[in-house]
């Protein structure tokens, strides 16, 4: 796993380097990766950090996704790019709002998490639980 791991984060850098995005993320290692109990893997990062991995792994995902045939591409496939399409997107606009949302800020940052609910396909009841949730971090933001 940490030779894949090292690709990985070769390919992230090379990534970075090409679109001048800065980061001070640390190489990726097998501790980074935590198995919650739901099951699904976690990449443990902070930050700004967080949000260049993300837009990587969804520009990968996406990439990889229109490289291939449609004929080869799965449910399962689709349901990754959109939800690390909306997931990025969500980052990217948490990070260039300023720090108090504008009216219109305000809806556009809750479209981009119930799109990206949506792609999930989470539990609609948890919606506005973890809407309410993202506007009061955004807000406490420095």
């Amino acid at each position: 796993m940490n030779a894949r791991l090292a690709l990985a984060f070769e390919d992230f850098n090379t990534w970075a380097r090409e679109r001048r995005i800065e980061h001070s993320q640390p190489e990726f290692c097998a501790k980074m990766l935590r198995d919650v109990q739901s099951g699904y893997a976690e990449l443990a990062m902070k930050g700004h950090n967080a949000r260049v991995v993300m837009a990587w792994l969804a520009d990968f995902v996406l990439s990889l996704r229109s490289k291939l045939p449609a004929d080869q591409r799965t449910e399962r496939m689709d349901e990754m790019s959109k939800v690390a399409f909306w997931l990025a997107e969500f980052f990217n606009r948490m990070e260039c709002y300023g720090h108090y949302l504008s009216d219109v800020e305000k809806v556009g940052l809750q479209e981009t998490c119930v799109a990206w609910l949506q792609a999930s396909d989470l539990n609609r009841s948890n919606i506005r639980q973890i809407w309410t949730t993202t506007t009061i971090v955004h807000h406490m933001r420095p």
